[in-house]
């Protein structure tokens, strides 16, 4: 089963939300995760701040309470971070999108969920993320902003949620697959030069050169700058191309 990314849930009710947010914030909520999900983790936003992004008198009915889909669209396309509306496609489409590793934000109505898990304590139109991660029961991973952590739902039941709102689906989804996570790669000094190898100890190729399986190159004054092409450095999983700086030992 690939692996991806998991973003660090964030909830409308954390400490550092303003009132708006606790109240109505479940769409820039859910597209608060899905910026972190989406990034691997390399680009964090702040409920508060995509909401900033968006006047009051901009919204497409001010009159409602939270956001539409194309609310925020157009939020996400202020912070430069593809996006878009899916809406009216259909449970499939859904289902195409978390296959292709995109992560989910989808409307629905939340008194379909039970009183028995954290997304029980609100009954309406609601939004949430979905992460295109499932456990080993085949259950999503989803961002439900209502709750403290993030949990697992069976995909029936996110379907219920759904068509209740909206038979068609009321959803969009980052155009950005959330990063894989790639087998760890290790790094070790061998007679004084730095070499990489894989998880199963095998070589790869020295980083100090330019012919490496794994990574690329470049010095800014006495520090090489290496472009992790997929692994994890010092602990920390990295989508590709992620840059990192490392300092040589000669």
């Amino acid at each position: 089963m690939t692996e991806r990314y998991r973003n660090a849930h964030r909830s409308q009710y954390d400490p550092d939300c303003e009132p708006r947010t606790r109240r109505q914030g479940c769409v820039w909520t859910s597209l608060s995760n899905g910026i972190d999900a989406q990034s691997g983790g390399l680009r964090l936003a702040a409920p508060d701040t995509v909401l900033a992004t968006v006047h009051p008198t901009e919204e497409t009915n001010p009159a409602t309470p939270g956001w539409s889909l194309p609310d925020a669209a157009l939020a996400m396309a202020r912070m430069r971070i593809p996006f878009e509306v899916h809406s009216g496609r259909g449970w499939d489409a859904v289902i195409e999108a978390r296959y292709a590793g995109l992560y989910v934000v989808l409307q629905g109505d939340s008194d379909v969920f039970s009183n028995s898990t954290c997304s029980g304590v609100f009954d309406g139109d609601h939004c949430i993320g979905v992460h295109p991660d499932n456990d080993h029961e085949s259950r999503a991973r989803i961002d439900d902003p209502v709750c403290a952590v993030a949990r697992y739902s069976g995909m029936s039941i996110l379907r219920q949620y759904a068509e209740k709102l909206n038979p068609h689906i009321l959803f969009g989804v980052f155009s950005h697959a959330v990063p894989i996570m790639y087998p760890p790669a290790y790094w070790a000094l061998v007679t004084g030069r730095t070499m990489t190898y894989d998880s199963r100890g095998a070589k790869l190729g020295e980083v100090s050169g330019f012919r490496t399986q794994t990574a690329e190159r470049r010095k800014v004054g006495r520090r090489w700058l290496f472009r992790i092409l997929e692994g994890k450095y010092q602990g920390r999983y990295l989508p590709a191309t992620s840059t990192v700086a490392y300092t040589r030992i000669a």
